[in-house]
């Protein structure tokens, strides 16, 4: 439990939590509410890639990937012209 105008707690293990808020007026009012707050752990990131290089012209190519992306990212270098 904690008390005053701003506190924290952190909650470690996965879990579904009840958490109170009572707040208390100077009149010596006092009202609560309560939320579940649902806790998860970090689920481990994989990130996958692929490496490759393409000749292209002024012609639009596609290009096939061997894994499946939900939203692949393209990084290009900068272009090398034959004879460099």
């Amino acid at each position: 439990m904690a008390t005053g105008i701003s506190v924290q707690h952190t909650y470690i293990e996965p879990a579904d939590y009840v958490v109170v808020l009572q707040v208390t007026d100077n009149q010596g009012k006092s009202s609560e509410s309560q939320q579940i707050v649902s806790v998860v752990t970090e689920e481990e990131t994989t990130f996958l890639y692929e490496i490759g290089e393409i000749e292209i012209d002024h012609d639009w190519q596609y290009i096939a990937f061997t894994q499946t992306f939900l939203a692949p990212v393209v990084i290009a270098g900068p272009p090398a012209f034959a004879g460099e």
